[in-house]
C-alpha cells in the first residue's frame, strides 16, 4: 500500500484549494508544512504530494530551498481562465433545461442570497467567495463530475487575480444583482437571455480585472 493513498493526499489538496478560493490563502503566501501538518491532520508525505497537486494546477509554485508559495497569477493567466469560463459556462447556460433541477437551482439562489447576505455584512471576501460558488454550480449543469473538479482549480485560480484588486468592495459589488439576474432567468426557462447576460458580465469582469494588471 502506498504511504499516502490518493484519497488521503485529494482530501488534503481539496481543504488547501478550497482555502485559496476563500481567500484564506493569498498570492506569494508560504505555505508552512509544520502548520499545514497539524491543522490537516496528515502527514509531511501526504502534504508534499498535495503541494505538487497544487503546483500542476496552477496555484502553487515551489522554489528550491525556499519551499512552496501560493502562486501569483498574471494576465495571460486571467485571459486563459476567462476562455475557459466562456467555453464551460456558456456552454452549461445554453444547453440548460427549461426546468431547471430543484436541487440546483436551490443551490444556485443559496449562493446569490449568502452574497447578498455578505455584502450586508460588508464581508466582502465573502461575496467573491459565494460568487465563485454560484458560477462553480453553473459549470455543474453539464452534469460531469470530472469538468466539475478541473472547474474548481480555475476558479481558485480566479481568485488569486483578485489580489490586485485593492478595494474588494467596489470591485465585488457590481456582480451581487448581475449574478441573481442570471439565475433567475435560468429559474423561467430563459437558457438565451440568460448566456447573453452571462457573456456581458464575462467580458466585463475580464477587462475590469487586466485594467488593474500593469501594462506590458
Amino acid at each position: 500500500m502506498p504511504p499516502h493513498p490518493p484519497a488521503v493526499t485529494d482530501r488534503a489538496a481539496d481543504r488547501l484549494r478550497a482555502a485559496i478560493m476563500a481567500g484564506e490563502l493569498k498570492p506569494g503566501e508560504q505555505l508552512v508544512e509544520a502548520d499545514l501538518v497539524e491543522r490537516l491532520g496528515v502527514s509531511r508525505n501526504t502534504l508534499r504530494e498535495a503541494f505538487r497537486q497544487l503546483c500542476r494546477e496552477g496555484l502553487a509554485e515551489h522554489h528550491r530551498h525556499c519551499g512552496v508559495t501560493v502562486r501569483a497569477v498574471t494576465a495571460d493567466d486571467v485571459r486563459e481562465i476567462f476562455t475557459i469560463r466562456r467555453t464551460l459556462e456558456l456552454q452549461a447556460v445554453v444547453a440548460a433545461p427549461a426546468i431547471l433541477p430543484p436541487p440546483r437551482l436551490a443551490a444556485m439562489r443559496d449562493c446569490v442570497t449568502a452574497a447578498q447576505d455578505a455584502a450586508a455584512a460588508r464581508a466582502w471576501r465573502s461575496v467573491g467567495t459565494h460568487s465563485l460558488r454560484l458560477h462553480g454550480e453553473l459549470v455543474r449543469l453539464i452534469g460531469s463530475p470530472l469538468l466539475d473538479g478541473f472547474f474548481a482549480s480555475v476558479l481558485a485560480q480566479l481568485r488569486l487575480s483578485f489580489a490586485v484588486n485593492p478595494d474588494e468592495a467596489a470591485f465585488q459589488a457590481p456582480w451581487i444583482a448581475r449574478d441573481a439576474a442570471i439565475v433567475e432567468r435560468l429559474a423561467v426557462g430563459d437558457a438565451g437571455g440568460a448566456a447573453v447576460a452571462l457573456r456581458l458580465y464575462l467580458d466585463e469582469s475580464e477587462q475590469g480585472l487586466l485594467a488593474r494588471f500593469p501594462s506590458p
